[in-house]
């Protein structure tokens, strides 16, 4: 069965939700990079704080729009957040892949 491309949440709940995710991006991200069309990998600071604000902003994420795939990677020297989507929410990682800005 295919996961529908969509979002649950209520219209006053998004632009919050956008802002909590820029400000935790904001501090934990190192670097991001597009590995495929439908997967981004952001490098990240190993702080134990921000790791555990992703990883419910991520099951935050999955209630309301169960097409985004959210893992991690944690390795001795680093840790990594791998975001992906299927192939026809790729304009949806786009649009999630600013807020990953580092500059």
């Amino acid at each position: 069965m295919e996961t529908p491309i969509a979002c649950t949440l209520g219209p006053d709940a998004v632009e919050p939700r956008i802002e909590q995710w820029r400000a935790v991006l904001a501090r934990s991200v190192i670097g991001a990079e597009r590995v495929a069309p439908d997967r981004l990998a952001c490098e990240l600071h190993a702080d134990l704080a921000d790791l555990r604000a992703l990883a419910l902003l991520a099951q935050e994420e999955k209630a309301c729009c169960d097409f985004f795939t959210f893992s991690f990677d944690v390795e001795v020297a680093a840790v990594t957040m791998m975001v992906s989507v299927p192939e026809d929410a790729i304009a949806v990682l786009d649009q999630f892949a600013t807020l990953t800005s580092t500059s």
